[in-house]
C-alpha cells in the first residue's frame, strides 16, 4: 500500500483555490513545498497539473484523470486512483490537489502538510476542516506576514491517530 502524504494550503474560511490558482503568494510556503516533495512523486488531478506554471522539477509528476492521456516528458497518466496507489507501492505519494483528489485520498492518508493561512479569502475551491479524532499535529512552524507574505500562515505536519 502507497504511503499517501497530503499537501495543501488553507485559509481560515477553508478556501484552497480560486479559479484554478491559489488567492495568495507565499513564497517560503512554496519553498516548504519543494522541500518536503523533492525526489517523490507528486500525485495531482488534471486541472491542478494543468495550473501548473511548468513542470516541477525533481519530481515524478502523476496525473489522474477520467481521460489520461500518453504518458510522456516525465509525466505519467493514471486513470484511476487504485492503480497509481498499486503502481507506487510503499513509496510516499503526496498528494496535491485538487479538491476531489484530496477527498478520494483522505481515508488512505497517513501525513498531512497542511499549511494555515491566517486570513479568510474569497475562493471557489474548498478542503474540509481535520476532524481531531484522527489527525494529531506533530509539528508547526509559524511565520508572520511581511514584505513578502500578505498574510501570516503555519506549516504544520499531522499523522493520523
Amino acid at each position: 500500500m502507497a504511503d499517501l502524504r497530503l499537501v495543501v494550503a488553507v485559509a481560515e474560511n477553508g478556501v484552497i483555490g480560486a479559479d484554478g490558482d491559489l488567492p495568495w503568494r507565499l513564497p517560503d510556503e512554496l519553498k516548504h513545498f519543494r522541500r518536503i516533495t523533492m525526489g517523490h512523486i507528486v500525485l495531482m488531478g488534471r486541472k491542478t497539473y494543468e495550473s501548473l506554471p511548468k513542470a516541477l522539477d525533481g519530481r515524478q509528476m502523476w496525473v489522474l484523470s477520467r481521460q489520461p492521456r500518453e504518458s510522456a516528458g516525465g509525466v505519467q497518466w493514471f486513470a484511476d486512483l487504485d492503480t497509481a496507489i498499486r503502481a507506487a507501492g510503499p513509496q510516499p505519494v503526496f498528494v496535491i490537489g485538487g479538491a476531489s483528489l484530496y477527498g478520494a485520498c483522505r481515508e488512505q492518508a497517513r501525513v498531512i502538510h497542511l499549511t494555515h493561512v491566517h486570513a479568510s479569502l474569497a475562493g471557489d475551491t474548498y478542503f474540509d476542516a481535520l476532524e481531531p479524532e484522527h489527525w494529531q499535529q506533530v509539528s508547526c512552524e509559524r511565520h508572520e506576514a511581511d514584505s513578502r507574505h500578505e498574510h501570516a500562515f503555519s506549516m504544520c505536519e499531522y499523522q493520523r491517530r
